[in-house]
């Protein structure tokens, strides 16, 4: 007779982790209310620099064959809920830089947006995170196409709240979005947001 026992615990620790997550996403997403309202939503005048950014929930990068999710290390449900938390996180670096105008994470991509960034994720294990993330502006030019590494180690678990120990690679997202916006004249801008 098979002994289930590990999996009950599998299970068990599973539902623990996205749980965490959820309350994570709850904590930034309504734990500080003053990150909400930032740029236009608050009614404070955006620098003619600035843009809108949108992001979409990331693609979780789950592969259709169910049986090499667990010879790739993957947990569709934990791959899911880190794809709602990920654009969370990044457009927290976003906001925390004061470069942007409002930073919205979106249900799904929204072709109106000054600037959507989209993500997928193509590995992630807790312990090395590789994302590929794509922004394009509203006239249609890419600004980037990379894919962004980050590693952990044993001295950033357990992560402090708020936090995450992959906070490194949405801030260099972030310096790397700034770097071509930094690259565009002021028309440039002004066309942008008046196609959006």
């Amino acid at each position: 007779m098979y002994d289930w026992t590990p999996l009950t615990m599998l299970r068990q620790r599973l539902a623990a982790l996205v749980l965490c997550i959820i309350a994570c996403l709850a904590f930034v997403a309504y734990g500080q209310p003053a990150l909400a309202a930032t740029g236009n939503d608050a009614g404070q005048t955006v620098a003619a620099d600035q843009l809108d950014v949108g992001l979409p929930i990331f693609d979780p990068g789950i592969p259709a064959d169910a049986s090499t999710h667990s010879k790739l290390g993957i947990f569709p449900e934990i791959r899911k809920a880190e794809a709602k938390y990920m654009p969370v996180m990044l457009r927290q670096a976003l906001i925390d830089s004061g470069d942007w105008g409002v930073v919205r994470v979106l249900p799904e991509a929204l072709e109106s947006s000054e600037l959507l960034v989209t993500g997928t994720i193509l590995h992630s294990d807790g312990q090395r995170l590789e994302l590929q993330i794509n922004a394009r502006d509203a006239t249609g030019v890419q600004w980037l196409d990379k894919v962004y590494t980050g590693t952990t180690t044993s001295a950033d678990y357990p992560v402090k709240v708020p936090g995450d120990p992959y906070l490194d690679v949405y801030v260099q997202i972030a310096g790397d979005l700034l770097a071509m916006r930094r690259q565009k004249s002021a028309k440039q801008l002004a066309d942008i947001r008046h196609v959006a």
